[in-house]
């Protein structure tokens, strides 16, 4: 399987590829950044099914009929990897494929590689997941450009 900045980078890859093929869209035409509005819109639509998903992958992942967060730190840890890493690995790769406005796109870049250097670090040790809250800093940058709710 692969690990760290290969799964991201296999992941971005698929979203590239997705996105330069379109979804029935005239093909000649090449996509334009979004302007601001509608990347803030488009980033807090992905960013708001972080809660929905993150539960669904806990509760699908755990022993049926068992509270997830009731294991020990070392079960805990498991889903992290199993679960909450994967699904993680995801949104990032959504959030990646998008294209801001040209203004933001250093800002985006910068933003996107923090979430992938923190991925990273949490898939070598998803029980300091447990410990640290290690997204949750880049949570707070992303809030700044006016996308709500955006921690992993």
């Amino acid at each position: 399987m692969l690990r760290g900045g290969r799964i991201i980078a296999a992941v971005l890859a698929v979203a590239a590829l997705a996105a330069a093929i379109g979804c029935g869209g005239d093909e000649a035409t090449s996509s334009e950044p979004l302007t601001r509005a509608e990347f803030v819109k488009q980033a807090s639509a992905i960013c708001k099914t972080i809660e929905p998903r993150s539960t669904e992958a806990f509760e699908s992942a755990s022993e049926k009929g068992k509270n997830f967060l009731a294991g020990s730190d070392k079960e805990l840890a498991d889903l992290v990897a199993t679960a909450a890493l994967p699904l993680f690995e995801e949104i990032i790769a959504e959030l990646a494929a998008l294209e801001p406005p040209a203004k933001e796109q250093a800002q985006w870049d910068a933003i996107i590689r923090r979430y992938e250097k923190t991925m990273t670090e949490a898939e070598a040790d998803p029980a300091k997941q447990l410990v640290r809250d290690s997204f949750t800093p880049v949570g707070v940058v992303i809030e700044k450009l006016g996308i709500k709710g955006c921690y992993l």
